[in-house]
């Protein structure tokens, strides 16, 4: 009797690269005999054989081709060089269209000989995106973009991850133009979990690919892809991870392997074979969710320690013009006023955002009022789509005497979610008694919030709009706990600059809040970019870790445009404003 049930084979695809030395006959024979029901191709060996030819041979042999490899190196400067290089592409994509299969996967190319360039090179990827998408879709053929290790940035492959790969793929539409999920090139990326979920729910996952990590790598590196099992690569756990992405197509194993092309070639494809089905069945045993025991956490999701502008994660203090791929992009849920917990998710995973900053109001599906049952699908919903919920926004006047809303019960809503942060306004009178009372309220929830792992941050807001009102309470308070987070309308409105309200804030920062205005006499929510809000400003002296979150009033001005169509671009927009503030200036 069998140790194990039958294995489904159903979405298995054998790259030829991986047995090489296996003419194309000897693949096809060796996959029916297999049960393997898909084969990737590549270019140079079918067209040795002829394109017609092998179309009809896989036809014949009653398999799929589940990839072409491959297209793209469009980065060349030179532009009689390009025009070859697009031309080349369409002859990829006619190629993948005889050969049946409806996904070309694209190298984008490296840096031109004497080139330092890399956001230069990313752009003349677009550019022949933009060309080569509608000549694809016309002939039934999806572009996919493949993120390389970032070793071969420099003279294979520009994009080196996930997220850059989406950033290019999202300008255009997901029939043309779609990702490679493939563990050797994205295994070491901890943001590379909400990139697949992104990726997923935008229906952008257009191949998936399997190899194993295994040290010391080759001389040359190209053949360091190693036998499934092999090497440090949780790949139950990614297997498990795709899937629960939405992703149903082939998996494919590609494998660039010395040692296995050494070997006869129909005993690696068998040995192949029994390696995924350790795969598939080590993910059937993870327990729920969408990562594996042990292995990689989707970033901001529940446990992962938050850190504060300026610092790392670990304490120590940021580099000035350090790199900033480590802050991460949330919005409020104030710009979607009433919309369901579900939707909020998608919306997140949809526009790559990392987390969410929850409107905790009663007219809202979340708030204080909701039970525990609700409290765990809620955060159960979240952790499915590997979205952070960053804070819940509660209404809490902390400078108010007479305010009734409770801070136990926002720091207890929280925890219940998993958020980091809970928000409060001043909400003070104008009195001289205003800062006392909001010394003592703050004071009051510390330990509670402490002991919960929860953060309570004061907004700069009506009575204490500027940062250097919020820091004098915060310096009073002098716990933990208790921080600051920046509106910067409102230091802005308050006649501060951005370097002030900063220098006041920085011991106590939280995180920060972005919009934009048409002006201090109307503050109608405007795209980031289109008004008058210093935000380059606000965003140049922040380190490379933290939070960003984009507050859009919808409620409060329904006139405004609709948040959802804004978002991808409002990420992109404060996405440049930090490359550019990362650059050390020059005295």
């Amino acid at each position: 009797m069998s140790p194990h049930p039958p294995l489904d084979l159903s979405r298995l695809s054998i790259n030829q690269m991986t047995v090489k030395q296996l003419s194309l006959p000897q693949l096809c024979d060796a996959c029916t005999e297999s049960g393997v029901p898909g084969v990737g191709l590549w270019r140079e060996p079918v067209r040795a054989y002829g394109v017609e030819a092998a179309a009809r041979l896989v036809r014949d042999a009653g398999l799929s081709v589940t990839t072409l490899c491959r297209g793209g190196f469009f980065t060349t400067d030179e532009p009689h060089a390009r025009v070859r290089a697009l031309d080349d592409n369409r002859a990829a994509i006619d190629e993948a269209a005889v050969l049946g299969t409806d996904t070309l996967v694209l190298v984008s190319g490296g840096l031109p000989e004497g080139s330092r360039d890399l956001a230069g090179a990313r752009e003349r990827v677009a550019d022949a995106l933009a060309e080569l998408g509608p000549y694809a879709r016309a002939r039934g053929v999806r572009l996919a973009i493949e993120p390389l290790h970032p070793m071969y940035a420099s003279d294979r492959c520009v994009v080196s991850t996930l997220g850059q790969a989406l950033d290019l793929a999202e300008r255009f539409p997901a029939e043309e133009v779609g990702v490679v999920v493939d563990t050797y090139h994205l295994w070491w990326d901890d943001l590379a979990p909400a990139a697949v979920a992104r990726a997923g729910a935008a229906g952008r996952i257009h191949a998936f690919q399997l190899a194993d990590w295994v040290t010391p790598l080759p001389a040359g590196v190209l053949t360091g892809r190693g036998q499934l099992g092999d090497g440090v690569i949780d790949l139950p756990g990614w297997y498990e991870r795709v899937g629960a992405a939405g992703y149903t197509g082939p998996v494919e194993v590609e494998l660039f392997n010395e040692g296995l092309w050494g070997r006869e070639g129909t005993q690696v494809l068998r040995e192949t074979v029994e390696r995924f089905g350790e795969v598939v069945r080590g993910a059937e045993a993870v327990p729920g969710g969408s990562v594996a025991p042990g292995g990689p956490v989707a970033p901001g999701g529940p446990g992962e320690p938050l850190a504060p502008f300026g610092r790392t994660a670990s304490g120590l203090a940021a580099r000035p013009g350090g790199p900033v791929s480590g802050v991460r992009y949330a919005f409020s849920t104030l710009g979607v006023p009433g919309l369901a917990v579900p939707e909020v998710v998608r919306l997140a995973v949809a526009h790559g955002y990392h987390g969410v900053e929850l409107r905790a109001h009663p007219e809202e599906p979340v708030h204080p009022g909701i039970g525990a049952r609700q409290r765990a699908d809620v955060a159960a919903e979240f952790a499915a789509g590997g979205v952070r919920v960053l804070t819940v926004a509660g209404y809490a006047r902390v400078a108010d005497p007479d305010d009734a809303e409770r801070l136990d019960a926002l720091v207890d809503l929280a925890y219940d979610l998993g958020a980091a942060y809970v928000r409060v306004f001043p909400g003070g009178r104008g009195e001289p008694e205003d800062d006392g009372v909001a010394v003592e309220r703050l004071r009051s929830v510390a330990a509670l919030a402490a002991d919960r792992g929860v953060r309570v941050l004061l907004e700069t807001h009506d009575s204490h709009r500027t940062g250097t009102a919020v820091a004098r309470v915060l310096d009073r308070v002098g716990a933990p706990s208790v921080g600051a987070l920046w509106d910067v309308m409102h230091t802005w409105l308050g006649g501060e600059s951005p370097v002030e309200s900063y220098a006041a804030l920085a011991p106590h920062l939280g995180y920060v809040q972005v919009k934009d205005i048409a002006s201090a006499e109307d503050t109608t929510p405007l795209p980031l970019g289109a008004g008058v809000l210093p935000l380059a400003d606000a965003l140049a002296p922040l380190g490379p870790e933290g939070w960003l979150c984009w507050e859009y009033e919808k409620r409060w001005y329904p006139q405004a445009a609709e948040l959802p169509g804004l978002l991808t671009a409002g990420r992109e927009r404060l996405a440049a404003l930090l490359a550019r503030t990362a650059t050390p200036r020059l005295p």
